[in-house]
């Protein structure tokens, strides 16, 4: 395992806070929000790499550390998780049972 790399975090967290904060604060639906973290995620890697070259993983690693700490705090704050779901709202999970017509293995 490599160790951090010096600096990197907190550049990533000086310049990126503030855009990740007004993704998350946006109206967007579920999939437009994903759709907007990733691109925005893989815009900082690319900008990063100019800085520092040949470390993909750790810069991936700086900006996943920034978004769950960024998410941790609106969801602290405002009482919401970033789909606008409250802390205690849960989810509806549709699931059916049945048999499958013919199993293999350990199935």
């Amino acid at each position: 395992i490599k160790p951090p790399i010096e600096g990197l975090q907190e550049m990533v967290d000086e310049k990126y806070t503030a855009q990740l904060d007004e993704i998350y604060n946006s109206d967007l639906s579920k999939e437009d929000l994903s759709s907007a973290t990733s691109q925005f995620s893989e815009t900082v890697v690319t900008e990063m790499e100019e800085i520092f070259p040949e470390e993909k993983a750790s810069i991936k690693g700086a900006m996943k550390d920034l978004m769950c700490r960024r998410m941790f705090v609106k969801a602290k704050n405002e009482g919401t998780r970033i789909d606008g779901r409250k802390l205690d709202e849960v989810r509806v999970i549709e699931a059916e049972a049945g048999l499958l017509p013919r199993v293999q293995g350990s199935a």
